[in-house]
């Protein structure tokens, strides 16, 4: 087992400040129109991902912000500066008829600072030290996507750590102004007071000139902190405010509060775990959902639910586990074309004669009509929609959908079922592809077409592009994609296991359709 650092235990206090900032009050109903307080009143607090707008949704869970504050990176902001795919945390208040009202949101990045090197092929780049992974899952902001991010951007990054691999998975990268003041999350070490350095990763921190939030605070190995500064040419980071992520003790009216929190798990010791800086305690009494306790291992992706400690902490009396995708042992991949079926009461979604499944934790965009409070109700059948999906035992389940304009353009990019050589055909995730046409590739290399099938295997990941009719991708390039080891990507061979249907309904269910 891997013991929980001093770092960890001081974060998990975090969560506590977000219920020492909740106030009493109303609930809402699905609207962002908060409606007459009724009965009771729990306080509750909620990390994970933005998944939509209409009030502010996090996995699918509505709250009404009407009333709420809301802190940016530390200043002052509103809901219009937030955005799907970022990680905050929401303190607020669920009335007895499951309406939930938020006081506070918050949320922090995880990165701002220069990119220093970018590997398209492992669809990865390094920023402040820190290496950043992304997938078919990631929102990207003033990009189109990796392939447009150049070295020297500055980007901001909101994601989640990875502590089986040192890596960040991001679930937002936004390029912004390279005036932006840099900022990096982490914990203390290497800690040298004479010369006023610590290292986070592999980024040296310069604190000769920082101030110290609290003004009382004690640097230490392990500790938990949030930098901010500028950097260098050396690429040193000069600090000029490092923060504590320790938070406040929990008042006595606030325990026992119902919290939520998403992420990877970062530590396992006994009974014990830490998720998103959280730690959360089992018991013979929690519940769990697609996975067993056996199943909490550094890495795992998981949702814990249960009761807030005086400590911060959280006693879980249920843990849902999460589909990795791609960055954390799932496969993931995508899905481009035309919507040729909508069903709201499965909350399916066909496109290449292909089902698609969403949840409350798939992320809806509109960039065709850019409409923020864009939901599954409103894709109808002909739109066209760009679709980041894992594989969920046999089904597809989409954690990006984003509407676009129309194009004739149709792509599909995951695991090859099956493969004929002779006719060159493939069916990639239930989609037929015509590659007699195509160009073929391995990576970024041109090769022919016997090269191209003497490498394929069952199970290895292929991206095919071209126009799609009547049932049939007819492909005009079709590409082998490789992994970091210079193999073919299906060293996974796309199982989950069947831990999850696409069906991730629990009690509080807010969004528009079956997909948030």
């Amino acid at each position: 087992m891997i013991q929980i650092s001093k770092s960890a235990r001081l974060a998990a206090a975090s969560i506590s400040a977000f219920i020492a900032a909740c106030g009493g009050g109303g609930g809402s109903d699905s609207s962002s129109t908060p409606t007459t307080p009724s009965g009771t009143t729990t306080p509750v607090v909620m990390s994970g991902p933005i998944t939509g707008f209409g009030s502010v949704i996090v996995n699918g869970v509505r709250f009404d912000v009407s009333s709420a504050a809301f802190k940016i990176d530390d200043s002052s902001g509103g809901q219009d500066d937030l955005s799907v795919g970022q990680i905050v945390t929401i303190a607020g208040t669920l009335d007895d008829r499951g309406n939930r009202s938020a006081s506070e949101v918050v949320y922090g990045s995880e990165i701002k600072g220069p990119v220093q090197s970018i590997d398209l092929a492992n669809r990865r780049f390094v920023a402040l030290g820190v290496t950043v992974v992304v997938s078919d899952a990631t929102i990207f902001r003033n990009l189109t996507g990796l392939d447009a991010l150049a070295v020297g951007n500055f980007v901001e990054v909101s994601g989640y750590p990875n502590a089986s691999n040192g890596t960040l998975e991001a679930s937002y990268v936004e390029k912004e102004d390279n005036t932006s003041q840099a900022r990096l999350r982490g914990s203390v070490a290497a800690l040298d007071t004479a010369q006023k350095r610590f290292t986070i990763g592999t980024t040296t921190v310069d604190y000769a000139n920082a101030t110290l939030d609290p003004s009382s605070l004690t640097l230490a190995d392990g500790l938990s902190v949030e930098v901010r500064g500028s950097v260098g040419a050396d690429a040193v980071l000069r600090a000029s405010r490092i923060k504590s992520r320790k938070g406040f003790d929990v008042s006595d009216d606030r325990r026992n509060g119902k919290a939520e929190v998403e992420g990877l798990v970062s530590s396992v010791d006994g009974s014990r775990f830490v998720v998103n800086g959280v730690t959360v305690t089992i018991s013979n009494s929690t519940v769990y959902e697609r996975g067993t306790a056996a199943d909490i291992v550094v890495g795992a992706r998981l949702e814990a639910e249960g009761a807030v400690q005086a400590d911060g902490s959280v006693v879980a009396s249920k843990i849902e586990f999460k589909v990795n995708g791609g960055n954390g042992g799932g496969r993931d991949g995508r899905i481009y074309g035309t919507i040729e079926a909508v069903d709201a009461t499965a909350g399916t979604i066909k496109l290449l004669n292909t089902t698609v499944k969403t949840n409350t934790s798939t992320i809806y965009e509109d960039d065709r009509d850019k409409i923020k409070t864009f939901q599954f109700a409103g894709l109808s059948v002909g739109d066209y929609v760009e679709i980041g999906f894992v594989i969920a035992g046999s089904d597809v389940l989409a954690t990006r959908v984003e509407r676009d304009d129309a194009e004739t353009r149709s792509e599909v990019r995951g695991p090859v079922s099956s493969f004929d050589a002779v006719t060159e055909q493939l069916v990639i995730i239930g989609v037929a592809v015509d590659a007699s046409s195509a160009r073929y590739q391995r990576g970024e290399a041109v090769i022919t077409q016997d090269e191209f099938y003497a490498a394929l295997t069952a199970g290895a990941e292929v991206k095919a592009k071209g126009s799609y009719s009547p049932t049939t991708l007819k492909a005009t390039e079709v590409e082998l994609e490789i992994n970091d080891d210079g193999d073919d990507g299906d060293d996974d061979n796309g199982d989950d296991g069947d831990d999850d249907s696409g069906d991730d309904s629990d009690d509080d269910k807010g969004g528009d359709g079956k997909g948030g």
